[in-house]
């Protein structure tokens, strides 16, 4: 039976990433928080424009409620098995084709 390996502490983490490109743990912070800020002002300039869009398609309330709910739901949804692939197959593999089927879905 295969064993399954300790989980890392957020200290050995940081550790290994300062290790591996010279950079400390606030270059992680940082850089997550202008991902985060880039993906918040790509959300925050479509949602006030988005119900004149839906009355232009023809939609109606509960086809904007569904929209904007979908965000959501693909969360709820693929949290559990984008977790399950990233412990197989490394984090960084699936963060990377995850951010590259995001950045595919805005642009489509």
């Amino acid at each position: 039976m295969e064993s399954t390996p300790e989980p890392q502490s957020t200290d050995d983490i940081l550790e290994e990433f300062q290790k591996e490109t010279g950079h400390s743990g606030m270059y992680q912070v940082v850089m997550l928080a202008i991902s985060l800020a880039i993906l918040q002002i790509g959300f925050g300039f479509i949602t006030p424009i988005f119900p004149t869009y839906i009355t232009e398609l023809g939609m109606g309330g509960i086809e904007l409620g569904v929209l904007a709910a979908s965000f959501a739901a693909s969360r709820i949804f693929l949290a559990g098995p984008l977790g399950g692939l990233s412990d197989t197959y490394g984090r960084k593999k699936i963060l990377v084709y995850s951010l590259l089927g995001f950045a595919i879905s805005n642009v489509v």
